[in-house]
């Protein structure tokens, strides 16, 4: 049961993580030297359109986890308070076993949705690398021995 607890609040701290390093970077320097290379070169003009195919699907990503960490939040209303969420602040984490089952489904669903609907090759850099801590947090070693809770020693 400890070890759920952990899970859940490293789970919180990677999507936070995630969150925070797929925030858009100021390129503002980078986006006037590509309008300039842009007008120079029609094979940069190529580049940029698949550049940008590439932003899409990240930005599309970003929102996506945006969306279900929402979600995610909706499971704590302690943890909602801590952000200083005041909605849920008379009410507490459901801690039953049911409840645990019920949020891992809904981390193997989010996983499971995520590589249906996104192409990892189409992602930019930053976006990867949040796909890639989306998966781990999707596999947390401790989520692996929630079946095992039923179990009196």
């Amino acid at each position: 049961m400890k070890w759920l607890s952990v899970c859940r609040q490293l789970l919180l701290i990677a999507t936070s993580a995630i969150l925070i390093a797929c925030a858009p970077a100021d390129n503002s320097e980078q986006t006037s030297v590509s309008k300039e290379s842009l007008a120079s070169s029609s094979l940069t003009v190529t580049s940029s359109e698949s550049a940008r195919d590439d932003e899409d699907e990240s930005v599309r990503l970003n929102a996506w986890f945006e969306e279900r960490y929402e979600e995610e939040l909706a499971f704590s209303p302690i943890q909602q308070t801590f952000l200083g969420v005041t909605e849920n602040n008379d009410k507490i984490d459901d801690f039953s076993l049911e409840a645990q089952l019920e949020q891992l489904n809904w981390k193997r669903e989010s996983v499971a949705e995520m590589r249906a609907n996104f192409d990892y090759e189409q992602l930019n850099a930053d976006a990867k690398i949040s796909y890639d801590l989306g998966i781990s947090v999707g596999r947390c070693r401790s989520c692996k021995s929630v079946p095992t809770q039923r179990l009196r020693f």
